[in-house]
């Protein structure tokens, strides 16, 4: 039996709030992905009927579409990360020991962070910028451009929440995530 009280009776590092939250986030992040999916899938569907068999078009489909485009683009890179779907070197990593594999991934987190929190105010900037300005698309729809661009923050920040969670984990000592499956794998 381990007596570290940071670990469970497997060695694993216990789940604590942050990473908690990263695995609320990539489930929540992971819905809304699937349901922006269906949402397109049905109003392209009804496009093609409506364009084809009644000769008329729903002119706002691909606004939307392009919109929910950016928000699974946005939303899904929180998932990947937190499923350890992103393209890595593994040829190079699987052949390293464990302590540099651990240190590597912890350098690769923290410029990761950095990367992610510079292209996260500059889509904080966009989305202020367009609200300030009152920028709409020129549409149909005239959609306000700040209420789309806001996915890219919203996406961005919670992919930070789960590679902040993925850090604090290796740095516990739980090295789960080197070993191949995501976060939510046992």
């Amino acid at each position: 039996m381990n007596s570290n009280p940071r670990h469970d009776r497997r060695g694993r590092a216990r789940s604590g709030p942050v990473s908690s939250l990263a695995t609320g986030i990539a489930k929540c992040s992971g819905l809304v992905c699937a349901l922006g999916l269906i949402a397109m899938a049905v109003g392209i569907t009804v496009e093609i009927v409506s364009r084809n068999f009644f000769h008329y078009s729903i002119q706002s489909v691909e606004e939307l579409s392009g919109y929910l485009i950016v928000a699974i683009t946005f939303l899904g890179l929180a998932v990947a990360v937190y499923e350890n779907a992103l393209f890595r070197v593994e040829i190079i990593l699987d052949r390293l020991p464990e302590k540099p594999r651990k240190v590597l991934e912890i350098i690769f987190l923290i410029v990761f962070m950095g990367f992610l929190v510079l292209i996260d105010y500059q889509g904080v900037s966009l989305v202020i910028e367009s609200y300030k300005s009152h920028y709409v698309a020129s549409t149909l729809l005239a959609t306000p451009l700040y209420i789309p661009q806001m996915m890219i923050p919203i996406g961005l920040t919670a992919t930070l929440l789960v590679v902040f969670s993925k850090l604090l984990r290796l740095l516990r000592g739980d090295l789960s995530d080197l070993t191949g499956g995501g976060m939510g794998e046992p």
